[in-house]
């Protein structure tokens, strides 16, 4: 009899995104990421450590294979405690699956199932203090330690410490030929550094998300362990090469020499991609990231035993846009819905094989909502006497062309490219958006006068002809979208 154990990581984005200190957000991330990889196999290796075994060790999860029970219950019962006493503020959830031939989806589907139910269940707080206990001013938690002048907490301290270059695993990933003492000159450790020198430039948080891996391994037959260990490492490696192909592409080409680089790996592992990136740069990031994740997981399965792997994976990605000092947690936060969204609207386009897409959105208010209620209150123009709504969401923006009257990412970025030039009639467009809201006919009379007193060549490319198109949802009700209000809030950034 063998044990499948699994383990993973609750809360991630609220232990990274505790502060917008990026020196603690780093080291946080660094520290989920240790934790999954080097903490886990130091501690199964007091036991019985084999690399064969290990299944998947990113991310926040870890799916490892016991050869006996006595291992299994001794790493359940202490690798918590570890875990807690080197991360104050983490919670690990657990489950064990006996196994008694060999691995199937069936097991892989019955331990997610056990440790979502884990999840559920509430757990010890630890490190709370007594009511005299000097507090850090950023996380209202007992202090331990003063750093110039501030209290910080023990949680803020071992963040801090994973900054260090000795533990720096997310930037080799990323720049596997540089030496380690140079990483602290390369990378930010301020907000500020990202946004650049104008303090009020924007920030944009990026969550990626590989698309349709559940179901691919729910309809495999059979596999066994080494398919489920290999398939963990080409997914991966795969991920890891398009984060470094996109980084080399966009942020270095746009970083000048002895800057630092505006941009900062949060969570990179598995199909998992999460980044914090200076504004201007995060379209084309996310754009070069999709194509190059297709392209580069086509490469690993290429070969691989398994048939519906063969031609790769897709993904969806959510941008958030915030500036340096918004509360980064509602940032992440945001980013991860916008990708949920873009998912399930690629997926009806395409139940076979979801095509890759992204939606960003661009924070205006002090405070964010679920995405249905940002779309419901900024996003659709409402009006007693019209009986379709409009609406100014008109993403997701899609790799490749899609039918259902979707625009590409080069499409979008070809509006923005317009929009940016001197001649072009931004501001006018800008009124009319706001005019929208107030008046449908006044706005009507607007655009018409924006089309005859600007240039055809204007017009034609920001399809001023035709400044709405079509949807309908699952009961058919039309909804009219526009693409000039995501165009104008891109030109901006």
């Amino acid at each position: 009899m063998k044990y499948l154990y699994g383990a993973t990581i609750q809360g991630i984005q609220s232990f990274i995104f505790e502060t917008n200190k990026l020196k603690e957000i780093a080291g946080a991330s660094e520290l989920v990421d240790y934790i999954c990889r080097d903490l886990f196999q130091e501690t199964v290796g007091k036991l019985y450590y084999n690399e064969e075994n290990l299944l998947i060790a990113a991310a926040g999860h870890i799916k490892y294979l016991f050869d006996d029970e006595e291992s299994c219950r001794s790493l359940v019962l202490t690798f918590p405690r570890i875990v807690m006493q080197l991360a104050p503020g983490i919670t690990i959830s657990q489950a064990v699956v006996k196994v008694e031939k060999e691995i199937t989806p069936e097991h892989i589907q019955q331990l997610e199932t056990h440790l979502k139910i884990q999840r559920n269940r509430p757990t010890v707080q630890h490190g709370l203090g007594l009511m005299i206990s000097e507090r850090s001013r950023r996380t209202g938690k007992p202090g331990i330690h003063w750093e110039k002048g501030a209290v910080i907490d023990a949680a803020q301290r071992a963040k801090r410490d994973f900054t260090k270059d000795s533990k720096v695993s997310l930037l080799k990933k990323l720049l596997p030929d540089a030496k380690g003492y140079q990483y602290h000159k390369l990378f930010p450790e301020e907000m500020e550094d990202i946004a650049g020198k104008d303090k009020k430039n924007w920030v944009a948080v990026i969550h990626a998300d590989g698309n349709d891996l559940g179901k691919k391994i729910m309809a495999m037959v059979a596999p066994g362990k080494e398919t489920f260990r290999q398939l963990s490492e080409k997914i991966g490696s795969a991920t890891e090469q398009a984060a470094r192909q996109a980084f080399n592409l966009v942020v270095k080409r746009n970083t000048e020499e002895g800057n630092l680089f505006p941009f900062r790996p949060i969570l990179l592992g598995g199909d998992d991609l999460t980044v914090i990136i200076r504004g201007d740069l995060a379209i084309d990031f996310t754009w070069a990231f999709l194509k190059a994740f297709e392209e580069e997981t086509a490469k690993e399965f290429k070969d691989f035993e398994v048939d519906h792997f063969r031609g790769g994976l897709t993904a969806c990605a959510g941008i958030a846009y915030v500036k340096a000092n918004y509360p980064f947690y509602y940032g992440a936060h945001l980013a991860d819905a916008l990708c949920a969204q873009a998912k399930k609207v690629a997926k009806d386009i395409n139940t076979n094989r979801t095509p890759s897409c992204l939606l960003f959105h661009k924070v205006h208010s002090s405070f964010v909502e679920d995405y249905k209620d940002i779309v419901e209150q900024e996003l659709t123009v409402k009006q007693e006497l019209i009986s379709d709504q409009i609406r100014l969401d008109y993403g997701p923006y899609f790799l490749y062309p899609q039918t259902g009257g979707y625009a590409t990412i080069e499409q979008l970025n070809g509006w923005v490219k317009i929009l940016n030039e001197d001649a072009s009639p931004r501001s006018r467009l800008r009124n009319w958006l706001t005019e929208l809201q107030v008046n449908q006919e006044a706005a009507a009379q607007k655009v018409d006068r924006i089309r005859r007193i600007t240039s055809a060549r204007y017009v034609r490319e920001l399809n001023l002809k035709e400044p709405f198109s079509d949807r309908f949802d699952k009961n058919q009700k039309r909804f009219s979208h526009t693409h000039l209000f995501d165009a104008i809030a891109l030109s901006s950034i």
